[in-house]
């Protein structure tokens, strides 16, 4: 296979955030709620974004779409409230300045797609001076739309100029996972963050690494060059 461009998630994966997520969820669903969404359909186990696709498809059913959009928007302001004070905390994940060097010296196109929004993401990579190793920085604001939705990642395929064949996307959770399986790309996981191994391996991760370093030796392996240390 042909490498030319590795997009990456965010936290997890290139930075670690304390990302105060069940409490920014709790004040979501109390919104939504407090706005006439039943209950019922919100579920703790979901993602804020598939759970805000439920309220959609819900708000559609009672054909009143259009009160859709300003429920979205009331739930990621206060989504981007948490996503700014981790921001200002955030971490980098081990080795990743390396590792993202790395990447850079094999000619390889960086893009970052992230659900977080655009402000606490320029927090983040300026924060952690980060922002100079991206070909092209993808947050929820640019497509109206989250992963696994494969809209972030086909807007970054197009953005770079690249094939889908000779992209790969890397994060640690089965929704990278899923939007990468979803625009056709092969997922590679990396056990880091949120997701387990088994987690990751049973969404359909292609490849599994421990930590975001080992990741140039197995894009070598990809493209036919030996390495090692590179758990398929």
């Amino acid at each position: 296979m042909t490498v030319k461009a590795v997009l990456l998630d965010l936290d997890g994966t290139v930075v670690k955030l304390r990302y105060r997520y069940t409490e920014a969820k709790t004040e979501v669903f109390r919104l939504l709620e407090a706005n006439g969404v039943p209950r019922r359909i919100l579920e703790p186990k979901r993602s804020l974004y598939e759970n805000l696709r439920q309220v959609e498809r819900y708000l559609k059913t009672r054909g009143i779409p259009e009160e859709y959009e300003r429920l979205l928007r009331l739930s990621l302001r206060v989504a981007e409230r948490y996503e700014v004070e981790a921001a200002l905390e955030a971490e980098p994940v081990e080795g990743v300045y390396e590792t993202l060097k790395r990447l850079r010296s094999m000619g390889l196109k960086l893009a970052l797609i992230t659900n977080n929004g655009s402000k606490p993401t320029k927090l983040t990579l300026s924060k952690l001076r980060l922002d100079g190793f991206f070909h092209l920085v993808v947050t929820r604001d640019h497509v109206g739309s989250m992963k696994p939705d494969p809209k972030p990642i086909e807007y970054a395929l197009s953005r770079l100029g690249v094939d889908r064949r000779t992209a790969v996307m890397v994060g640690d959770s089965p929704i990278d996972v899923k939007a990468a399986l979803a625009s056709g790309i092969v997922p590679i996981a990396v056990a880091s963050g949120v997701g387990s191994v088994k987690a990751l391996r049973e969404t359909g991760a292609r490849y599994v690494i421990d930590q975001i370093t080992e990741l140039p030796a197995l894009l070598e392996r990809i493209r036919g060059k030996p390495c090692s240390g590179v758990r398929l």
